[in-house]
């Protein structure tokens, strides 16, 4: 596969582009002011790349990999709205943006199952997830209210990642059970995205390297052969690719 879906992630994130006056280079990155970035498509590990750097005035500028996304041929044009959407959020960090609040606190409303079209996205993720941890409905409200908009890894990685992290370290079988297999529903109905973040930034965020949590998530979810060979390939994968392994300890 080549990186033919590269307009779309560059479209995708062209009006956080000309709204933080980001200018095409000859060489393929962009650049403003404060930073520099290009994205970079590895077809051995069929990969999307941010890499991002800061202005130098001589010689060249040092590129790092800031965030990385699993891309295959079995990804489509909308799946590549979610790769825009992760470089976007990552590049809001970077540039240590605050986002203009659209939203006071006691106007945001919670996601509901009639967020979601046909096929369940990340808000109707969100809604199961408030629904098994409704502790979560405060810092869900404030989220929006902060950010303008629902940001799921953001969200995702400082709620349930810790959240099922410690339930994996407590081995709570039932409570594990009514996760897991609300994550394998969505896992299998929901979209691309939503089955991008239940593996990487929420189990992954959760496992990260331990091979004891590891081994506990991997029981747990012994009657769920989706998610559980979902998660498999993601643990095995990670200690033989630096980058992914970068990217799947984001919210560890």
């Amino acid at each position: 596969m080549d990186n033919h879906y590269y307009d779309q992630v560059v479209a995708g994130m062209r009006e956080f582009l000309d709204e933080q006056g980001f200018q095409a280079n000859k060489d393929g990155s962009f650049s403003n002011e404060k930073k520099l970035f290009r994205i970079e498509y590895d077809e051995k590990k069929q990969t999307y790349m941010l890499q991002v750097a800061d202005p130098v005035e001589a010689g060249e500028p040092i590129f790092k990999t800031a965030s990385s996304w699993l891309f295959d041929d079995s990804q489509t044009a909308k799946d590549a709205e979610a790769v825009s959407i992760d470089f976007v959020e990552e590049l809001r960090r970077q540039l240590g943006i605050a986002p203009v609040r659209k939203k006071r606190y006691g106007d945001v409303s919670l996601p509901t199952k009639a967020d979601a079209g046909d096929t369940p996205n990340v808000l109707v993720l969100c809604q199961k997830t408030l629904a098994i941890f409704p502790q979560f409905k405060d810092e869900y409200k404030a989220h929006v209210e902060q950010y303008g908009e629902f940001l799921c890894i953001d969200f995702f990685s400082k709620t349930l990642v810790p959240k099922l992290r410690e339930l994996l370290q407590q081995n709570n079988k039932k409570q594990l059970k009514k996760v897991l297999e609300m994550l394998s529903q969505m896992f299998v109905e929901g979209d691309r995205m939503v089955g991008n973040v239940i593996v990487v930034t929420i189990l992954c965020g959760a496992i990260g390297t331990d091979r004891a949590l590891y081994d506990t998530a991997y029981e747990a979810m012994k009657e769920l052969p989706h998610l559980q060979t979902a998660v498999r390939y993601a643990f095995e994968r990670l200690p033989k690719d630096k980058k992914m392994k970068k990217m799947l300890l984001a919210a560890e």
